[in-house]
């Protein structure tokens, strides 16, 4: 199981990083552990499509048994809890990073109308960007996309998370439609 999963990641990183054309022209992406991508491909920033920002302060007494769904920092893909109504509202789409502890970088894709708590990070997408691409993007690299200070608890900034690169097919920045 364990060569599947490391099979199965190395497979999302080459296509990733040299799209399904194993044929075409590659050139320098400026960063190091991205290393060469397709010449028509584009590098941008996680800022140019997603507004980030952290999840709100949730009270365990403020939890309900049915409403909001709420995304913690865990590495599953399971919700903390309820809350019958928050300033935060998520969407199909967005994103959610563990923005703290053990967890950092175990991206979530959101689904369903939900929220998320102050130890995340949360990214809504604003411009056109398949969110599966980034979704995969973010997972193939999760060591290298989310660095983070190595204190006593180590942790993410929402500015360090909307700097990382973005690398793109020229198709994911425009309107026609593409699906992995």
């Amino acid at each position: 199981m364990e060569l599947l999963k490391e099979y199965r990641q190395s497979l999302i990183s080459e296509v990733v990083t040299k799209g399904l054309n194993p044929n075409a022209e590659m050139k320098d992406s400026g960063v190091e552990w991205i290393g060469e991508i397709p010449n028509y491909w584009v590098m941008t920033k996680t800022k140019y499509y997603f507004n980030g920002g952290m999840g709100e302060t949730i009270l365990s007494q403020s939890l309900v048994d049915e409403g909001l769904p709420v995304w913690s920092s865990t590495e599953q893909d399971k919700y903390f809890g309820y809350v019958n109504d928050s300033k935060l509202k998520l969407f199909y789409g967005d994103l959610v990073i563990p923005g703290r502890g053990v967890s950092i970088g175990f991206v979530k894709r959101v689904y369903e109308p939900s929220t998320a708590t102050q130890t995340t990070i949360y990214l809504k997408k604003f411009n056109e960007i398949n969110h599966n691409f980034v979704y995969y993007l973010f997972i193939g690299f999760r060591k290298q996309f989310f660095f983070y200070s190595r204190t006593s608890i180590p942790q993410i900034t929402v500015q360090e998370v909307q700097n990382n690169p973005i690398i793109t097919p020229p198709y994911l920045n425009s309107s026609k439609s593409w699906s992995i």
